[in-house]
C-alpha cells in the first residue's frame, strides 16, 4: 500500500510535469545583462526602439539593470535624458506552449514619473497570442496600461492567457511625447507557466492524502 501512495504522488508529478517550469527565458533577470549598442540588455531578451517620436526632442530609448525584487531588474527609460523624446521597450517570443491548457502570465513591475496627461508617456506589459514581433501590433493585450499615473512602488500582476496558442511574446512599452519629466518602468519576475490539468492535481492530490494518512497512523 505504500507503494501505491508513492506510485499516486508520482503520477501525480508527471502529469504536472511544466506546473513548475517557467516558459520565459532569463525572467527574474538574474541571467546577466549584456551591452548592445551602449544599452544594457537583459539576455535572452530583445530590444526594440521607436526612435523619435517628437522630432522637437529628438532621441531613442535607453536600457538599464536595476534592482529589483530582488535581485537584478530590467529598466526602461522613456523621457527626460538630455531633453529626448522617444519610445521603445523590450519583448521575448516564448513558445513551447501546451495550446490544450491555459496559462498563467505574472510579472513585477515599477514606474515612476510624471502624471501630466498632455505629456504623451506610456508605460504597459502585454502579450501578443500570435508570438508577432510588431511592437504596434493590433493583436498586443495589454494587461498593465500606467500611462496617466506617477510614481509607484512594485507591483505583482497575475492573469491568464486563454488556451489555443503555442506561442506568445511578451511586450513593454515605455515612451513619451513631450520630456516635462524622467518617465520609466522597472520589470523583473516574468513567469508563463501552464495551469494543470485537474486530471493531474485529483491524482496529486489523492497520493498526498494517502501518504498524509499512513503518516497519522
Amino acid at each position: 500500500m505504500k507503494r501505491l501512495g508513492l506510485m499516486l504522488v508520482l503520477w501525480g508529478t508527471v502529469a504536472l510535469p511544466a506546473f513548475t517550469q517557467n516558459l520565459v527565458r532569463n525572467g527574474d533577470f538574474e541571467g546577466g545583462f549584456s551591452s548592445v549598442g551602449g544599452e544594457t540588455i537583459a539576455n535572452q531578451w530583445s530590444w526594440w526602439d521607436a526612435g523619435t517620436v517628437n522630432p522637437v526632442y529628438p532621441g531613442s530609448t535607453h536600457f538599464w539593470q536595476v534592482g529589483g525584487v530582488p535581485g537584478s531588474a530590467q529598466r526602461i527609460i522613456g523621457g527626460q535624458i538630455a531633453g529626448q523624446s522617444f519610445r521603445g521597450g523590450i519583448y521575448q517570443v516564448v513558445s513551447g506552449m501546451n495550446s490544450s491548457l491555459p496559462h498563467i502570465f505574472s510579472f513585477d513591475y515599477l514606474v515612476a514619473g510624471t502624471t501630466d496627461p498632455g505629456a504623451g508617456q506610456q508605460r504597459r506589459i502585454g502579450y501578443d497570442p500570435t508570438g508577432g514581433t510588431n511592437p504596434d501590433s493590433g493583436n498586443i493585450v495589454w494587461v498593465v496600461v500606467e500611462d496617466a499615473t506617477g510614481d509607484k512602488p512594485w507591483q505583482h500582476f497575475q492573469t491568464t492567457i486563454p488556451a489555443g496558442t503555442t506561442s506568445v511574446t511578451i511586450w513593454t512599452r515605455v515612451g513619451i511625447y513631450w520630456p516635462v519629466a524622467t518617465t520609466f518602468m522597472d520589470i523583473d519576475n516574468v513567469s508563463l507557466v501552464p495551469v494543470p490539468e485537474p486530471s493531474g492535481l485529483a491524482v496529486l492530490g489523492a497520493g498526498l492524502a494517502w501518504l498524509w494518512r499512513r503518516r497519522k497512523v
